[in-house]
């Protein structure tokens, strides 16, 4: 009887290197730099194939970061995510205003560029003044796609962020599961997208494998078509349906 060798190490090292990499994730990239720069230069080394990540709210429109980051950007499936939500000072001290200069920045260095619209609280700032300004902002500052969320977390969480007395939207409850954001809301990010020509997700595997060229999403979210809103995802026709 005839059996197949196993694999070896090379077809181990290629499934590895096509893995995605989210660099610096617990921190920042920009506050961790030296760190960050490092675990880049290793990817670049071990010939990452795989989508790499960074994902900051800090300011990426430096010297340091404007030498360096083309470099990665071609040797790299690199992504540069934004976090953009406009919440008070109260919630978010850090600024706003250098998080539309990164996307730029990311933009011309030849990185994905993708606005992360999140949190998305209810009745703090998901109004249509807002979410507008934060859209057309973002895709005028050059970003590939946006990506929004709502916010999760638990009665804890709800209390140490100031959000006590802040209804869940939809006559829901805060859960430390599911990322909340109004049906209304929902439904105006998508229009609003639709109006600006700017890809548009709430999954950031999805986005991740689209932008990428892939065409299938990262993640099984098709298993849920339904609740992830499959429908209206450009992957749909080779991922969900396939």
């Amino acid at each position: 009887m005839h059996t197949s060798s196993p694999p070896g190490k090379e077809a181990f090292r290629q499934l590895l290197r096509a893995l995605p990499v989210s660099v610096n994730n617990l921190a920042d990239p920009t506050i961790l730099r030296d760190s960050t720069a490092a675990k880049l230069d290793t990817l670049v080394a071990d010939r990452h194939t795989g989508p790499v990540a960074l994902i900051t709210k800090g300011n990426l429109d430096t010297a340091w970061w404007r030498e360096r980051l083309p470099g990665w950007a071609k040797e790299l499936n690199l992504f540069v995510f934004c976090s953009i939500s406009e919440l008070p000072k109260s919630m978010e001290p850090m600024g706003t205003e250098h998080r539309y200069r990164s996307l730029r920045v990311a933009r011309e260095a030849g990185a994905k560029s993708v606005a992360y619209v999140r949190p998305i609280i209810h009745t703090v700032n998901d109004s249509p003044e807002t979410i507008g300004r934060i859209f057309r902002r973002s895709v005028d500052a050059g970003c590939h796609a946006i990506i929004s969320s709502g916010f999760r977390g638990d009665d804890e969480v709800v209390e140490s962020t100031g959000l006590t007395g802040v209804a869940a939207p939809d006559g829901q409850h805060w859960s430390k599961v599911l990322k909340l954001t109004p049906q209304s809301t929902s439904d105006f990010m998508r229009e609003l997208a639709g109006e600006l020509n700017i890809p548009y997700w709430t999954r950031t595997q999805c986005a991740v494998a689209a932008l990428s060229g892939m065409s299938r999403s990262l993640n099984p979210y098709y298993v849920a078509p339904k609740f992830v809103g499959c429908d209206v995802c450009t992957l749909k026709s080779t991922c969900a349906d396939w």
